[in-house]
């Protein structure tokens, strides 16, 4: 896409993301000195099978701490693990501030870092080399459907191994590891492949658990039993389900569901339409960029039908724009990884049942992800793996409620 065409760069993305972390260190009590500290981290992966040496890449950092405490200070003595957060598709580090601020705020001895991961953000984009080769991949699959997935294989592994590296340049300690929409996929991904380095798995509203292919419709409202899980005080805005008996009320594995009635033929037709330009990774932000300088007046107009009020913020809306007008590493991925359904090609349902570290899930009471595989395998290992519904928010749980997301991470962590 022309430089020229769409009304973005990576100095506004950077200013939209500085704003919205000033804002959110702005809105704290005053008295809690609190500061954000970014910076590029230049990683180089592990050696993947077809991988030259030049797929290094920089991730972009940012680092919230109570001022001359956290993570660097008090809480390194104590050897506790840090928290690193990770974002979904079309959106970005920033999107976590005012809800990171809520939390170190509350708990001054310990700092968070968040990135953009690599192709999306404020991070570098995905190296050429690396799309060739997912490219070739997929060539050879076309010609023998048993190679499919060498593609998912080669994502997952170089996004693993960029966290990796990134990890070892920021001192190698242990992660408390959360992930967000297609973040949480890619954290999964993560803690498969390197348990050794997670204490916990925080998955927040994650897609790919299912490899159901069902039509994409959003998912009834969430509510949350109370009987044994009270709020921590007042102003709590996060419902904890510590067992198969409480927490959100859903069906269970076993139990009926009413049939589905069979899509329209409109539906059928727009369905088919969408499964082709995926394969083209044609998603609705590579839409939005190509339509330039119509791009923010039609995202203006998206985000100003939900009911969330952050939304309507201007800072927000320009902050969305500019993490998707500038990298398309989010389309290049997600469509490789999912289908258009946003069901995985391949499901990681019983990959999280083999993990060996506490898995906590939480999903929006107005969410449109599926929190059903998350209560299964929450009946199937009650020990291991809790699930919890934060009120007042959707799918973007960190910005829709951020003290809510707040108060749901300090209960976890």
């Amino acid at each position: 896409m022309a430089k020229w065409w769409v009304p973005s760069g990576p100095g506004m993305l950077r200013n939209s993301a500085a704003r919205l972390m000033q804002e959110a260190i702005d809105t704290e009590p005053a008295g809690h000195e609190l500061s954000f500290n970014r910076e590029d981290v230049m990683c180089t992966p592990a050696s993947a099978e077809g991988a030259s040496d030049d797929e290094s890449v920089s991730i972009n950092t940012v680092t919230l701490a109570a001022a001359g405490d956290g993570d660097g200070g008090n809480a390194a003595k104590a050897n506790q693990s840090c928290i690193v957060v990770c974002h979904g598709y079309a959106l970005g580090l920033a999107a976590f501030a005012r809800g990171l601020a809520a939390f170190v705020t509350k708990n001054p001895t310990r700092s968070v870092s968040a990135i953009d991961w690599p192709g999306m953000g404020g991070s570098a984009e995905l190296p050429s080399s690396f799309v060739r080769r997912v490219r070739e991949l997929e060539r050879a699959a076309a010609r023998d459907s048993t190679q499919g997935d060498r593609v998912v294989d080669a994502i997952e592994d170089y996004y693993t191994d960029c966290l990796e590296a990134w990890r070892l340049k920021r001192g190698g300690r242990r992660m408390i590891l959360c992930g967000h929409s297609l973040g949480g996929y890619l954290a999964t991904a993560y803690a498969h492949r390197f348990p050794q380095n997670v204490d916990k798995l925080i998955l927040l509203s994650p897609v790919g658990i299912d490899g159901s292919k069902g039509r994409l419709q959003p998912a009834a409202p969430l509510t949350a039993s109370t009987a044994d899980s009270e709020p921590a005080s007042p102003t709590h805005d996060a419902i904890t389900a510590t067992g198969p008996d409480s927490g959100p009320s859903l069906p269970g594995p076993d139990e009926q569901r009413p049939p589905e009635r069979p899509p329209s033929l409109i539906a059928q037709v727009a369905q088919g339409i969408m499964r082709s330009a995926w394969r083209f990774d044609v998603t609705p932000m590579a839409m939005m960029r190509s339509l330039g300088p119509l791009g923010p007046s039609l995202l203006a107009g998206i985000l100003g039908h939900r009911t969330a009020a952050v939304y309507r913020q201007k800072a927000v809306r320009d902050y969305i724009y500019h993490v998707n007008a500038g990298r398309s590493g989010g389309d290049f991925i997600i469509t490789r990884l999912l289908h258009p359904t946003f069901a995985a090609k391949r499901p990681l349902e019983k990959c999280i049942a083999e993990l060996p570290m506490k898995v906590c899930f939480a999903f929006g009471s107005e969410d449109w992800v599926d929190a059903t595989p998350a209560r299964r395998l929450q009946q199937q290992h009650p020990q291991r793996i809790q699930v919890s519904v934060v009120k007042d928010c959707g799918h973007q749980i960190a910005l829709e409620n951020p003290t809510g997301f707040a108060s749901y991470l300090e209960s976890v962590v």
